[in-house]
């Protein structure tokens, strides 16, 4: 590979240049994601250890983010979990999203048990429009995934899911998606 960047530089702190050669670089890791090609996306990885934790895409997914996207692709998800630190969990893309808000909103329960395992606090990391997995997953009526961020969400003084505006939200997209027994 091509790529010269330091081994545990973040994409955001490289230059305008640089970021555009990384992209271009990690392309090969972006097709094993979308394939759940786990033994090229290691052959990439354990050339570019770094890539397995940053964004890997303009629109800054990660390879954990575009995995979670195919339910069929958890094997993929499980292997690369192992590469991750839990905080590289919370990365998000640019419209704030984590991998556990696509999940949620795909209704991969399989990949959301995972996330929420190796991080726990991320059932409560919001996108840039205060949206928390377990309200993505109600808005796309994705019962087996609400029921279980119902437990693993919890309240904390940052965020109160289950309270005020977020609360209403909540029931407002339970109920439009037919999942209004739930609460």
């Amino acid at each position: 590979m091509g790529v010269n960047i330091l081994s545990d530089v973040r994409v955001e702190w490289m230059t305008g240049e640089e970021t555009e050669e990384f992209l271009l670089a990690c392309q090969p890791l972006q097709i094993a994601a979308i394939k759940g090609d786990w033994e090229s996306a290691m052959k990439f990885i354990e050339e570019l250890r770094v890539a397995a934790r940053v964004p890997i895409t303009r629109y800054s997914e990660t390879a954990l983010m575009i995995a979670v996207r195919i339910i069929r692709r958890n094997h993929f998800v499980k292997k690369l979990l192992q590469k991750m630190e839990p905080e590289d969990l919370a990365n998000r893309d640019v419209e704030g999203q984590t991998a556990l808000l696509i999940a949620a909103g795909v209704g991969n329960i399989e990949a959301t048990k995972l996330l929420v395992e190796k991080n726990p606090t991320l059932s409560n990391v919001d996108d840039f429009d205060g949206e928390i997995a377990l309200q993505c997953a109600a808005r796309h009526g994705n019962r087996e995934v609400v029921l279980y961020l119902l437990d693993a969400t919890k309240q904390d003084q940052q965020l109160q899911p289950f309270a005020d505006k977020l609360g209403a939200a909540l029931l407002c997209d339970l109920s439009s998606s037919g999942l209004y027994a739930l609460p």
